[in-house]
């Protein structure tokens, strides 16, 4: 069970990220915007800062508020040409559609996981990073480590395979 929980989890967490670009413009309708620019988590990029109310926090990223994360060329190019609502409707519908869901599913920890491809364990939680076609992708199972806005670690389930 140790092994299937999160899979099984994660396949749900799949199936919410296909509805996620046609939910995510409902919650953004309500979103509560700041009253002047702010600097992103990092202190580098300026921009009005956003949250959706907490019924709609299944659908938010826990680890950046919106427009989303402005550290990344694409996002800061959706955000100067098309403005805060397309910039977080591209942000949490499609570049990290289903985080807010799966971190409902998420469980507290310490740290992140080490670097390096292999499995890990730290009490109930388990990490499987494995190497695919000659590096250019990775096999990933069990439970990711995101740092939070208050500077906590959340274990959230996943199972996929990415660009490495």
């Amino acid at each position: 069970m140790r092994y299937l929980k999160p899979i099984a989890i994660a396949l749900l967490i799949h199936l919410f990220a296909l509805l996620a670009p046609f939910l995510v413009p409902i919650g953004l309708l309500f979103a509560r915007w700041d009253s002047k620019p702010t600097l992103d988590q990092n202190g580098l990029h300026l921009a009005v800062r956003g949250d959706l109310p907490a019924c709609f926090a299944w659908l938010n990223t826990p680890d950046e508020r919106l427009p989303g994360g402005l550290y990344e060329p694409n996002v800061e190019t959706i955000y100067q040409r098309y403005g805060r609502f397309l910039c977080s409707w591209y942000w949490l519908g499609l570049r990290n559609r289903g985080h807010g869901f799966a971190a409902q599913f998420g469980l507290p920890t310490s740290a992140y996981w080490p670097g390096e491809p292999g499995y890990y364990q730290r009490g109930g939680l388990w990490w499987l990073r494995y190497p695919l076609a000659g590096g250019r992708l990775q096999f990933k199972a069990g439970y990711r480590i995101y740092k939070l806005l208050d500077s906590s670690f959340l274990a959230v389930p996943v199972f996929t395979i990415t660009k490495a």
